[in-house]
């Protein structure tokens, strides 16, 4: 092996042009590309393993103290381990972190910076685990290292760490996340409750088994065979030297089980809370994907989400990559939340899997029994819910998650996004991320250039980054020119600068909707379209009604020429229903949908009276995307959380003040909740409502005369579906 070259330092692959942010470009021109290959030599990458990425890293925040200890094994081994304790007085939560490099690299030294991050923002104590190395040690010492670890912590963390035993959580990268996940399974069985896994771009599958990347039943594999940093030569190094270690005798490879490839794991159940964030150029991206679904197959709460235009190890680049930034500081609040509720309090000693409230505060006049984890949609098969179940005819997973805290009440909620072309969503942050780009599609990757935020409340403050990704250029769809959409019947025009509420007009010309002067963030010609789409044919399918107060123009357009978050909603839902007539717009919808999430999750923490009709709107409206979509069923999910929202939003208001906003979002989160058992695939049929209503149960009690008008079907038939729903 030593003969073998280093291909992964080498100038970026021609394959991989597009697939990568240009801030990492660079960096990886200015560092690397230009040193030429040399052997490989396991010693040599040994010692300068710490500071391979040193590059791109930036320093680390200051803690209360850092020591270095050991950890005592049955058989005599004294496993070095690092400790980063906080400022503040203990005994504190602990996460223990085992670090990457190929199950044969890495030390004490390799991911401190990670861990005083983790430390300082999740305000726990950190252990770092030196675990013993390949090929000295034979495959899997490594995890069996580091679940002793967790055990001695779990029995003598207390005297000798001051940490709380009931408290743990663990993670790591690459092959130190396919080490926490491993340990997640040990611990399971041994009885150690452990509060989270957080893990990023982790090993999951048995390489051995394939003889080249285009055996690998992960599009990844092929997608990032020439990806920097690591390749599949690289891979396949490490993957040698980890099975040099084993020997080649039964008990040593009964030893080695399912440990090869934790897809094959016996149980997925009854594991920890899981944290899975995967890389876009990194080979390894769908396989660890696939794991965090097995784990939503099996009922294990899981938050996943994938950072674009990044290879392998970009969570060391954090001096240039946002996407680094975020990760681990999404990681860190991930960590503090599994320990601790909003106030500081620490969680139920008593339970593995609690999680604190984190309230909105009672001056916002919005009730706080408990949390919410919220994420969005899955493709899938048709399995009954509310089990979701793993894509079937889609090859790459598009798999998002928003997670807050602090909503409606004490449950928490999965909700998972799943398609066939890359798009993602970001896990709330506590901070803002006002000056920062934000990078969407994985094979058209661009850099958006950094907005300043302008003023106004946070929510406001928030978005405002995100006014760039406006000015995303792409050509016309196929066919089309400007946003000029032909009539369709009953389908309306705007023929004021005035207003975006649109008037009917004959169906025997064209007509352009768009409006510059109003909507100067729309400088793509493809959301242009996707916007008169959305005006002329699918708000008068929605409807049925071609009066200018059709809710879905006369309510929402006027919102989301205010509200970027709105507007993402309604191309998205314009671009799916548009997509198979127009198959190329179906990224540009993805992109949108992505963009949506991210805003979302960044809200949810912070919804009060003056931004609660945009969450509201905002789920409903990605609902009905996935309506349209026809293969998701986590339209539902996102439906619940709309409920909640609008149940607490209607509990501030009494039904006699509610206005005719208010009223038609009360009417479709309930015709949508009970079109659920008759249709899972078609969109619904909204009109105006003409009657106040309170609360949505008081929606299935007093029919409207006007019903059957609105639903397409006898309206006995509808409420007594309703009545079935509820009683359900």
């Amino acid at each position: 092996m030593s003969s073998e070259k280093h291909e992964a330092l080498q100038p970026l692959h021609p394959s991989m042009e597009g697939k990568l942010d240009p801030a990492f470009v660079k960096l990886y021109n200015d560092n690397v590309a230009t040193k030429p290959p040399k052997p490989i030599n396991l010693e040599q990458l040994r010692k300068g393993y710490s500071v391979l990425y040193s590059y791109g890293t930036a320093p680390a925040p200051e803690v209360g103290r850092v020591y270095d200890d050991v950890i005592p094994l049955a058989d005599g081994t004294q496993l070095p381990v690092r400790v980063y304790e906080p400022e503040r007085p203990g005994p504190w939560p602990v996460h223990v972190d085992f670090h990457g490099g190929g199950w044969g690299l890495g030390d004490l030294d390799s991911e401190s910076h990670i861990c005083r991050h983790y430390c300082k923002k999740a305000n726990v104590a950190v252990i770092d685990v030196a675990y013993r190395l390949v090929p000295e040690s034979p495959f899997p010492t490594g995890i069996t290292d580091s679940f002793a670890a967790v055990q001695h912590i779990r029995e003598h963390g207390a005297a000798r760490f001051n940490v709380l035993p009931d408290s743990i959580s663990v993670g790591g990268v690459s092959a130190g996340g396919a080490i926490a996940l491993a340990v997640a399974h040990l611990a399971r069985d041994a009885g150690i409750p452990l509060r989270l896994v957080a893990v990023c771009a982790p090993v999951i599958d048995d390489l051995s088994q394939y003889a080249s990347a285009a055996d690998s039943p992960f599009p990844s594999m092929q997608e990032n065979e020439f990806a920097p940093t690591l390749n599949w030569a690289r891979l396949t190094w490490f993957d040698k030297l980890k099975r040099s270690s084993v020997p080649d005798e039964p008990a040593a490879k009964e030893r080695v089980g399912w440990f090869l490839n934790l897809l094959k794991a016996p149980n997925f159940k009854g594991l920890p809370p899981t944290v899975v964030y995967t890389a876009s150029a990194d080979p390894l991206r769908d396989e660890g994907e696939r794991y965090a679904q097995l784990l939503i197959e099996n009922g294990v709460e899981v938050t996943q989400r994938r950072f674009f235009g990044v290879p392998h190890p970009f969570m060391h680049m954090d001096a240039v990559l946002p996407q680094a930034r975020e990760c681990i500081d999404t990681t860190a609040r991930h960590i503090r939340l599994a320990h601790y509720d909003s106030t500081g309090t620490l969680c139920c000693a008593n339970s593995g899997i609690s999680r604190g409230p984190a309230p909105i505060p009672e001056s916002e006049g919005w009730s706080r029994p408990g949390s919410l984890l919220l994420l969005l949609r899955q493709t899938g098969s048709s399995s009954s819910p509310p089990d979701p179940r793993p894509p079937s005819s889609r090859q790459a997973l598009l798999l998002s998650y928003l997670m807050t805290n602090g909503i409606i009440d004490s449950t928490t909620e999965l909700i998972i996004h799943g398609s066939n072309s890359p798009a993602l969503s970001s896990c709330s942050s506590s901070s803002s991320s006002g000056g920062a780009s934000h990078y969407s599609l994985d094979h058209h990757f661009g850099v958006l250039p950094p907005v300043s935020p302008s003023s106004g409340n946070d929510f406001e403050l928030e978005l405002a980054a995100e006014r760039s990704a406006w000015d995303h250029q792409g050509s016309s769809p196929a066919g089309w020119h400007d946003a000029i959409t032909p009539i369709s019947y009953n389908s309306p025009q705007s023929d004021s600068h005035e207003s975006l509420i649109v008037s009917p007009m004959s169906s025997s010309s064209s007509l352009s909707t768009y409006n510059p002067p109003l909507l100067p963030q729309l400088t793509s010609s493809n959301d242009r379209a996707l916007l008169n789409h959305y005006m002329t044919i699918v708000s008068s399918l929605l409807s049925r009604r071609m009066s200018p107060n059709n809710p879905y123009n006369a309510y929402l357009l006027p919102i989301a020429r205010d509200n970027d978050l709105v507007m993402h909603c309604i191309l998205a839902l314009s671009a799916n229903h548009w997509r198979k007539l127009q198959p190329q717009l179906a990224d540009r919808g993805l992109y949108h949908q992505s963009k949506a999430t991210q805003s979302l999750a960044r809200l949810l923490p912070h919804v009060d009276r003056s931004n609660a009709d945009i969450a509201l709107v905002s789920s409903l409206l990605l609902c009905m995307t996935e309506l349209f979509d026809g293969t998701s069923e986590g339209w539902q999910l996102h439906l619940k959380g709309a409920k909640r929202l609008l149940t607490a939003l209607m509990n501030q208001q009494q039904g006699d003040r509610m206005n005719g906003h208010n009223k038609f979002l009360v009417r479709l989160a309930r015709f949508l909740d009970s079109a659920a058992t008759t249709s899972t695939c078609k969109p619904p049929l909204m009109g105006e409502d003409e009657r106040e209503a309170a609360t949505l149960d008081r929606l299935t009690a007093a029919p409207d005369d006007e019903d059957s008008a609105i639903y397409g079907i006898p309206k006995e038939l509808f409420h007594l579906v309703d009545v079935v729903n509820s009683l359900a």
